[in-house]
């Protein structure tokens, strides 16, 4: 990613390195993927599978907050995670009322697509692709409800720990079975 200026006024411009004008360091990332997706590079559209919030064996909605937007006017990168842990936290929450079984989050990555902003509500399809002994990897797709173009990709594991001493413990029954439901391919 290197620094480009287009103009006098346009002094914090990058450009990927497809050589796509993006307007800052702080959404290159996700804008660089978004560009390359709609202007068709095979770098993007070859490696990045295509869903729609139907795929998903679990779809949960979380609203954004004007306070989600960033300088940039769409929803921050850093908030995607907050939504992907919120929809999966809720999900046990509609399971077992409880969170009696405690887990940890392990790992996260995530792959930004295309830019939302507010007053969107964010469609959130989870699905298991790894499913271990005390640990569970998701899959979850974020998509714009009024829209329906997916926005991001990700990844979430969680570990299921014993509440005293935090050490791995096999995951419950009740929550193992919900999870053998929800398994998708990779």
């Amino acid at each position: 990613m290197k620094r480009v200026a287009l103009s006098a006024s346009s002094t914090h411009v990058y450009q990927c390195h497809n050589s796509h004008n993006i307007c800052c360091g702080v959404c290159a990332s996700m804008l660089c993927s978004h560009l390359l997706l709609r202007r068709g590079c095979a770098t993007a559209s070859s490696a990045l599978p295509k869903f729609n919030a139907n795929d998903w064996p679990r779809v949960l909605e979380v609203p954004t907050r004007i306070a989600d937007n960033d300088m940039q006017g769409h929803v921050n990168n850093t908030n995607y995670y907050a939504f992907m842990d919120t929809a999966i936290c809720r999900m046990f929450d509609e399971i077992d009322g409880s969170f009696e079984h405690p887990r940890f989050v392990a790992e996260t990555s995530m792959k930004f697509l295309s830019p939302t902003s507010y007053p969107e509500t964010i469609t959130v399809g989870i699905g298991v692709s790894k499913l271990g002994t005390s640990s569970v990897i998701y899959k979850v797709g974020m998509f714009g409800k009024s829209t329906g173009r997916q926005l991001s990709l990700g990844k979430f594991v969680h570990v299921y720990v014993d509440k005293n001493n935090h050490r791995p413990t096999p995951i419950p029954n009740s929550h193992k079975s919900v999870m053998l439901g929800m398994m998708m391919p990779g």
